[in-house]
């Protein structure tokens, strides 16, 4: 994966015999379906089918949080779900001010309890809405509405 979008990377990448590239911000629908075409391509070189998650073949997101933040996590987590449903009502009216705000939140304090995806997902959030790509700020909202639906998280000393 790589942040710069430039031909000439992509090039770098195969010729270092990468069998696929993908630029950041990395969209999980996009990573799903190259994860579940790389896993099509093994089963028909090695003849043997690795077992899919439990998802139906989706990646579950997974984060460790520190012990003594565990009790705020959980109290984190649920109105980021709220603000999430939020931002996707204003959006059906063209406001993207609560999809940069929360992604400005989520950049600033998701990684304190471990979930380093979900701050890197409100920075893209936040980089869309500011610039006012819906179109982008749409789908990195599914991409987190997704991922606080999915994620499992365990406790860590």
């Amino acid at each position: 994966m790589t942040r710069v979008s430039e031909g000439a990377e992509k090039a770098r990448c195969q010729e270092a015999e990468c069998t696929g590239f993908m630029e950041k911000p990395v969209r999980w629908g996009e990573l799903v379906e190259m994860q579940d075409r790389f896993l099509e391509e093994g089963r028909k070189t090695n003849g043997a089918s690795p077992p899919l998650p439990p998802s139906g073949g989706r990646a579950i997101p997974s984060a460790s949080v520190p012990a003594d933040l565990a009790d705020l996590a959980t109290q984190f987590l649920e109105p980021q779900r709220v603000e999430v449903a939020k931002a996707h009502q204003k959006m059906e009216r063209g406001d993207l001010r609560d999809a940069a705000h929360l992604g400005h939140n989520l950049a600033g304090t998701a990684g304190t309890f471990g979930f380093d995806p979900l701050r890197n997902l409100g920075r893209s959030l936040y980089d869309a809405a500011c610039e006012g790509n819906a179109l982008l700020t749409e789908d990195v909202l599914g991409e987190i509405e997704m991922y606080l639906q999915d994620v499992e998280w365990q406790v860590v000393a």
